[in-house]
């Protein structure tokens, strides 16, 4: 049942009888029966981080989906895991407090939170989800604090960034891993990374064209797909992939 709240938009509570074997509500949150994992948010309920019940191990499938009042939240210690579009289209969520010992199972958690600023990131799965923070067109900045063995599709594809390090370690970057990321001015790639998706740097740094660069027609077709400078490691994989593309590359 949990699925099918995602579009109330006005919804702000939902209450269950106390002998349904389940599931069980809190505070107008939908919630497992033994209260273990969060189900649903209504869209509407006015959201503090108090609220949740104690204990909760889990956060569901889209369980803050589209929760136009949720503006910032504290994960618990006790959280382990958080599924795949958990806080998609959150559109006023401005802050998550995340913790070392969850797990970002599925992907887009952050999906198209449109005023989503700086992020300390943490996944005990050592994959960037794929379109984790697509269009979260406000981000300007992420720390990420765990291991990342691959960059999945589309993960900060249309955001604000303004500069990346690939976190080393990093073995592949995936299909419009920054596409659209026309803001971001460099972006540094550590020797680990031995695979770049042909798309995965699209547009980025669209921003500093020159004029006569956006004046040219010809220009998008004949240059770089990227404006972005790329800083590599000398001899790497990733400086023999940006010489290809006649990207703007300096040296680490």
């Amino acid at each position: 049942i949990e699925d099918n709240f995602h579009l109330c938009y006005e919804l702000k509570q939902i209450h269950v009888a106390a002998e349904n074997p389940y599931y069980s509500s809190k505070n107008g949150i939908l919630y497992s029966k033994d209260g273990k994992k969060l189900l649903r948010c209504p869209p509407g309920y006015v959201f503090a981080s108090a609220d949740m019940v104690d204990g909760v191990e889990a956060i569901g499938e889209s369980a803050f989906e589209f929760c136009k009042n949720l503006l910032e939240i504290d994960i618990p210690e006790s959280v382990s895991i958080i599924e795949g579009f958990a806080f998609a289209n959150c559109r006023n969520l401005t802050c998550v407090n995340l913790h070392s010992n969850v797990q970002m199972a599925g992907n887009g958690h952050f999906w198209c939170c449109k005023e989503l600023d700086n992020v300390t990131y943490y996944n005990t799965d050592d994959v960037m989800p794929s379109n984790e923070f697509y269009n979260c067109e406000n981000l300007k900045n992420i720390e990420i604090r765990c291991k990342t063995s691959s960059i999945g599709e589309g993960a900060f594809s249309g955001t604000a960034l303004l500069e990346f390090t690939v976190p080393k370690g990093t073995k592949v970057i995936k299909r419009a891993a920054f596409m659209h990321c026309f803001a971001l001015k460099t972006i540094s790639i550590p020797r680990s990374v031995s695979r770049i998706n042909e798309s995965a740097f699209i547009n980025c740094g669209k921003n500093y064209l020159t004029a006569e660069q956006k004046a040219d027609g010809s220009y998008a077709w004949m240059g770089p797909d990227a404006y972005a400078t790329f800083r590599v490691v000398a001899g790497s994989k990733a400086d023999v992939f940006c010489q290809q593309k006649k990207y703007d590359v300096s040296y680490l």
